[in-house]
């Protein structure tokens, strides 16, 4: 446990003042939008907040994807892993790291939502929304670390995971139109229960063949 923490706190240290910025900035401009109690103001706040949280959840991830990329390569890596560590407590704490960063979004945008009775369809969907960004970018991390063990460079990495993500799309697509269509429904908002249960066995299996490759690296 004490990896983990040590982990996250440097990891949040990279990006933490642009973080904060970005959370100030994210909180004024919807603390700026009132409903004003007319349907139309509050379907305006609605359109305007989820889109706005997902533009920010979007620059989030990339810079994750970034940061885990850094710490795990060969020129950053040894600087890093000071101490011993296993491969599940770097990818825990990578991923509580991204969503100690992008939670605090979610819930001002709940909050402002709740405050204009929107709650449940739109709050649902963020959250799911929020699921999504951490299942892509657990995907995506769990493939760099396969493929970097592969490759002699950071081009070659991006370039081939690149690749693998759009080899497993067509793939998940083909398997998901075999699959029931079992949906659970929020309000007015549907969602896959295929879909979903598909992308954790995905990230299961890249998880134990991650966790593998990670443990032998030199900068693990």
């Amino acid at each position: 446990m004490k990896n983990i923490i040590k982990l996250m706190k440097y990891g949040l240290r990279e990006n933490l003042i642009f973080y904060i910025l970005e959370f100030l900035i994210f909180t004024f401009v919807l603390t700026t939008i009132r409903g004003g109690g007319k349907l139309i103001f509050n379907n305006i706040t609605v359109l305007v907040t989820t889109p706005l949280l997902a533009i920010i959840l979007g620059i989030n991830t990339i810079l994750c994807i970034k940061g885990f990329y850094s710490n795990i390569s060969k020129a950053r890596g040894r600087l890093l892993f000071t101490t011993n560590i296993k491969g599940v407590e770097f990818l825990t704490s990578k991923y509580l790291e991204f969503l100690i960063i992008n939670l605090p979004f979610y819930i001002v945008a709940a909050i402002k939502i709740a405050l204009i009775n929107s709650l449940n369809s739109v709050s649902v969907l963020n959250i799911y929304m929020l699921i999504e960004f951490l299942f892509f970018y657990m995907i995506v991390t769990l493939i760099i670390i396969i493929v970097d063990c592969y490759t002699s460079s950071s081009e070659g990495t991006i370039f081939f995971t690149f690749i693998a993500l759009i080899v497993l799309k067509i793939v998940t697509d083909i398997i998901t139109l075999i699959l029931p269509k079992w949906y659970l429904s929020a309000d007015k908002i549907r969602f896959g229960i295929c879909d979903f249960i598909l992308s954790i066995i995905v990230i299961v299996v890249l998880y134990v063949f991650s966790v593998n490759k990670l443990e032998k690296k030199l900068d693990i």
